[in-house]
């Protein structure tokens, strides 16, 4: 299964884990479950970077015009 098959299997969400889940399923999910989660974090570690950039700098427009 390719990381793209596992997107769209997470999006659609046709693919539920329950406990009756074979092993080699969940051994086919697992690569491109971690590739999903670990993207997502990326997005939200320069999301809050570069709010806190954004804040920073209007304080220091701020200061550097008084």
């Amino acid at each position: 299964m390719s990381i793209r098959q596992g997107l769209e299997k997470k999006r659609n969400n046709s693919h539920i884990p329950t406990k009756t889940a074979n092993y080699q399923q969940l051994v086919d999910d697992l690569p491109s479950l971690i590739f999903y989660y670990f993207v997502n974090d990326i997005y939200a570690i320069a999301g809050s970077f570069f709010t806190i950039f954004s804040i920073s700098d209007m304080l220091f427009s701020v200061t550097s015009a008084i």
